[in-house]
């Protein structure tokens, strides 16, 4: 039986907007109070500085709501920058503009436009270039491989995303770095290269656990899970999905809600055609496909009231198949129908292709053959048409991968350069840092040895100064003795000489003795 699988929701940003993360609600009060207020400081401001910044940020609230409301304020935001002859304003405001026309269906427009920045941004040299001039040209690359992944150019796509994050990176801002992973990971993702996709998408993954950002973090293990039903490992996913269906709850992000609670329907209705598909236990089928068709009409109810077209289609051709599988004909006939109007209205091939595939099965199961034949020759149609495009794909995903193992091999050659400087770098920093080392042992070595010194001389001073001490104390004792001993002698000598007067007193004098001797002899 020919059959259209189900299609995911994944989630794809435009790239580097600062609202990426802003909840679309066309009828959000919030933002409407927001854009009130911005609108009424425009008649309130004087410099042109500050009506440029007023204008950018009302066509910031109005992306994602309204592209064509959001171009007009953008365009107003370029008069006065070019008032302002001021062209760094005018490059960033010139992304700005690109991304509504992305929006809006003028995808070559923007291209043009954004080829044009690109050249003008980068004749500065990304060294020489301000943190606002590389802000500027992270967003205008980033919206050009954007606009090049809408037209299906995925190596070009990649090709510029490769030269978007060299600017991140230089940047050294997360959340981009984490935005341009994603989207490099849907490209890859709707090449077929699952692997490569995982990897981008986990990388992000850990980047915004990293950062705690919970937005990032749904973001990825969405787009993680959406992979993981491309590859069958329908448990993981429904585990996957879980756990990011419960930070939106948290956040109150309806939008993601809604993608996560279709995502799961898709799940369930696989689940539930391959049992049917075995006979295995038919009660057990019917119960998956009818959880599939609860968790689509759930996020059918959101993505209509956010006019998501693109969301809603899917979710028609989703709900459809559901309902053949169960055999109700009515119900699987209304949705397809509606699906296949939404999907001309908005030129969607793949949409288009697939609702006349499903309406063929389901007119074909009920013996409507005139219906069934005519659906079948629009299939047909669609699907040589498609399988063109898809032929086209195949040399690309092999022209891809080229592109992807040069610019990997540009990078590596870049990579070891880089790392010889690098390593030179650190060599001659680790022998400044050596003789520093050595400098400074040796004046510490120095300063040991003079404290040390120092100690010495203070402890000989202190010895000599006690030495010294005794010294003078005891040349103090020896002059109270020599004072002691002379006092003594002379205490002596006087008793002497006391002494011997007396006793010459006694002694009769020289001339008595002379004469008494005389008189002896005569």
């Amino acid at each position: 039986m020919i059959r259209a699988k189900g299609k995911y929701l994944c989630l794809f940003f435009m790239f580097f907007l600062t609202n990426f993360f802003a909840q679309i609600h066309s009828a959000d009060e919030g933002i409407n109070k927001r854009i009130d207020s911005l609108k009424l400081r425009i008649g309130i401001e004087k410099e042109n500085n500050a009506i440029y910044d007023v204008l950018v940020e009302i066509g910031r609230s109005y992306d994602g709501i309204s592209p064509d409301s959001a171009l007009k304020y953008f365009n107003q935001a370029k008069k006065k920058a070019e008032e302002m002859n001021d062209e760094l304003r005018l490059s960033h405001v010139g992304a700005l503009v690109s991304g509504a026309y992305i929006d809006i269906g003028k995808t070559k427009e923007a291209i043009l436009m954004l080829r044009q920045l690109k050249t003008k941004l980068a004749a500065t040299s990304l060294a020489q270039m301000s943190s606002n001039h590389k802000s500027t040209y992270a967003q205008v690359l980033g919206n050009l491989a954007n606009a090049y992944q809408t037209q299906g150019d995925y190596p070009n796509a990649i090709t510029i995303y490769f030269e978007t994050l060299k600017v991140i990176e230089q940047m050294k801002d997360d959340e981009m770095l984490a935005l341009c992973w994603n989207n490099m990971g849907m490209v890859f993702q709707a090449l077929g290269d699952y692997e490569k996709a995982l990897n981008y998408f986990s990388k992000g993954l850990d980047l915004g656990k990293k950062l705690n950002d919970s937005r990032l973090i749904s973001m990825n293990l969405t787009n993680i899970g959406v992979v993981y039903i491309e590859m069958e490992r329908s448990e993981e996913a429904l585990a996957i999905f879980e756990e990011a269906l419960l930070i939106d709850k948290r956040n109150n992000d309806q939008e993601g809600i809604a993608r996560i609670k279709g995502n799961i329907g898709l799940v369930h209705q696989r689940n539930g055609e391959a049992i049917l598909k075995r006979n295995a236990n038919i009660d057990k089928g019917r119960k998956e496909v009818k959880i599939a068709i609860e968790c689509y009409k759930n996020s059918l109810t959101t993505s209509e009231t956010l006019n998501s077209e693109y969301v809603t289609t899917i979710l028609y051709g989703n709900i459809g198949w559901s309902y053949i599988l169960l055999n109700d004909r009515k119900n699987a006939e209304y949705y397809l129908k509606k699906s296949l109007e939404l999907s001309t209205s908005i030129h969607s091939l793949d949409d288009i292709k697939n609702a006349h595939e499903n309406l063929f099965v389901l007119y074909k199961k009920n013996n409507d053959f005139v219906n069934s034949l005519f659906h079948y020759e629009k299939y047909i149609l669609f699907r040589d048409s498609i399988l063109n495009e898809e032929n086209t794909k195949i040399n690309m995903r092999q022209e891809l991968k080229y592109e992807y193992e040069k610019q990997a091999a540009a990078d590596s050659v870049a990579h070891a350069k880089e790392s010889e400087i690098k390593n030179a770098e650190l060599a001659k920093q680790k022998a400044e840092i050596s003789a520093k080392k050595n400098q400074q042992y040796a004046l510490f070595g120095g300063l040991l040895c003079v404290c040390v010194f120092g100690v010495f001389m203070y402890n000989r001073f202190k010895v000599t100064q006690k030495q010294k001490g005794i010294i003078e104390e005891q040349k103090n004792v020896v002059e109270e003795q020599k004072k002691l001993v002379e006092e003594k002698q002379k205490e002596i000598l006087d008793s002497i000489h006391y002494a011997r007067r007396i006793q010459m007193a006694q002694v009769p004098s020289e001339k008595r003795v002379s004469s008494i001797l005389k008189k002896l002899r005569s």
